[in-house]
């Protein structure tokens, strides 16, 4: 039997792994950075662990806990309540507790620069301006704008102007017709955009504008009349009840009178209309619900007064020559239609065989169950087979 030698024990020791820290970067902020008062700061930062994974994501301010990312979300919103100078930091750790931090970010929070806003003077909302003559644009700034604040006024999507100095004021020349909103931008100095409210303009190649003289109750709400108005292409300006300034009256191409709806003709708008027809010699038309205009409410003197202002076209009945009142005509948009645009007839009360235009108006008559149109001009007769449906314009 062979010999056989023991050696002496080995003692073979397995220290456990070392656990490795996680890695963490910053991704927002990028670098020291400003921020203003109330301003949101996305802190995002990138983290990863080689040997386990991230279990807890902790942002600071100034070394003090700020808030914990959300189900291992690696980023956290700070406003900040106070102008400061900040160090932000985040801390993260691993499933073996081992945790990094980040160097910090310097951020310096300082005061908002002072609201201010924009409004557009002139023109007025739904004005109607002219093709290719200048109309001036007059911008007000309100609160505490900044000094060299740049305004850019805006007819569309199309930039048309800009200004970087007082007084704000813009020449703007439109070279087509159309509906435009004018608008005008500027931009406080952390970059947020101030905006006036839009204007509308009409833009018409006719320029006609309108005066209404408005009265306590009108018949008719003078918005709508504005509103069809600007839809054909007329500018419409809303008269005082008392002139002041008689300049205000330049460049009006007609009146727009409307009656009240409780006493028809009161006393201011008879003296309105005796100096605008014969002073101002401007044509002026009546906005009313009859026919007749009522004038309960004047003096006899007044009546007088009106009656020799007013010219009113009158209805005959062939063999009984009697007046046919037009009860609702509808007159404004008979007027406004007829001139304009297409015309909105109404019904004449009884049948008639004839119609006449004085040398005061004009009829327009659609044949019976026809749709033919057929106007006839102030002092003309209406030839026609039993007309029933009548338009008609009645100027003072």
């Amino acid at each position: 039997m062979g010999a056989s030698t023991l050696s002496e024990p080995i003692e073979i020791r397995v220290d456990p792994m070392v656990n490795q820290a996680p890695l963490v970067e910053w991704l927002e902020p990028s670098g020291e950075t400003s921020l203003w008062l109330g301003q949101t700061l996305r802190m995002q930062i990138r983290a990863q662990d080689p040997d386990g994974v991230i279990t807890r994501a902790r942002f600071l301010v100034n070394g003090a806990f700020l808030g914990e990312g959300i189900e291992n979300s690696q980023e956290w919103d700070w406003t900040p309540g106070e102008i400061g100078r900040y160090a932000l930091s985040a801390m993260v750790e691993d499933d073996s507790g081992a945790s990094s931090t980040t160097p910090s970010r310097w951020v310096t929070v300082v005061a908002r620069p002072p609201e201010f806003g924009l409004e557009i003077l002139e023109p007025k909302d739904r004005a109607v301006v002219c093709r290719g003559q200048s109309t001036r644009v007059e911008l007000s700034l309100e609160g505490d704008p900044p000094e060299g604040v740049v305004v850019h006024l805006y007819a569309g999507d199309r930039l048309v102007a800009l200004r970087s100095a007082a007084p704000y004021v813009f020449d703007w020349a439109p070279d087509s017709v159309g509906d435009f909103l004018l608008r005008a931008v500027a931009f406080r100095e952390d970059g947020t955009e101030v905006s006036s409210s839009p204007v509308r303009i009409g833009v018409s190649s006719t320029c006609f504008q309108v005066g209404l003289l408005p009265t306590a109750v009108p018949v008719v709400e003078k918005e709508l009349i504005q509103d069809l108005l600007f839809e054909m292409g007329v500018g419409m300006h809303w008269l005082p009840s008392e002139l002041e300034d008689p300049a205000a009256l330049d460049g009006m191409d007609m009146i727009l009178a409307m009656e009240d709806a409780e006493v028809g003709v009161p006393h201011e708008m008879l003296g309105w209309l005796e100096y605008l027809y014969f002073d101002r010699q401007l044509p002026v038309y009546l906005l009313g619900n009859h026919l007749l205009s009522a004038t309960s409410g004047l003096t006899s003197e007044e009546r007088q007064r009106w009656e020799h202002l007013v010219h009113l076209q009158g209805q005959g009945v062939e063999g009984v020559h009697q007046q046919v009142v037009l009860e609702e005509r509808g007159f404004f948009q008979s007027f406004l239609q007829g001139r304009f645009g297409q015309v909105s007839p109404f019904v004449v009360s009884g049948e008639m065989d004839q119609a006449s235009a004085t040398s005061n108006a004009e009829a327009i008559v659609r044949l019976d169950e026809t749709d033919l149109m057929v106007r006839y001009p102030a002092g003309g007769m209406v030839e026609a087979a039993q007309p029933r449906w009548v338009s008609q314009n009645f100027p003072l």
